[in-house]
């Protein structure tokens, strides 16, 4: 179900001139992103700061990203949001209710980004995606 509370506005800003560089893989290898941008928000009275990619030729920003929910009710590696708008202003809408499952949980032949240490949350982001149980595969 889709969660309000998980629909955040943050302020972004700006990493200007940022070059692609590799982001760690799941199996070790590499792939070129570029920093984008910081959002910055609050949630429940406490401060948050995360990065934003892209990489090079897609149409949307990129936020892999890892919380409390993590190995409980959601893939233990964290999820993706794929689908961030470029902004045209100096806020960004952070909906995590599309948070999604990286493909490297369901098929083992995938690599996927691993969340950058900025990256991860406290608390649980209780939206989007969660894990199947195997009898559901």
């Amino acid at each position: 179900a889709i969660n309000p509370d998980f629909k955040i506005k943050a302020k972004l800003t700006l990493i200007k001139g940022a070059e692609p560089f590799p982001i760690q893989m799941t199996k070790g290898d590499a792939e070129k992103y570029a920093k984008f941008g910081y959002a910055a928000f609050k949630y429940q009275g406490k401060e948050y700061k995360m990065l934003l990619l892209h990489k090079p030729g897609d149409k949307f920003l990129f936020l892999p990203f890892l919380d409390a929910s993590n190995g409980k009710t959601t893939y233990q590696g964290g999820r993706y949001i794929n689908n961030v708008a470029f902004p045209k202003t100096d806020e960004v809408i952070l909906d995590f209710n599309y948070a999604t499952n990286p493909y490297c949980v369901y098929n083992d032949d995938y690599t996927c980004p691993i969340p950058p240490r900025e990256n991860r949350l406290d608390f649980e982001i209780n939206a989007g995606e969660k894990l199947y149980k195997t009898s559901e595969k």
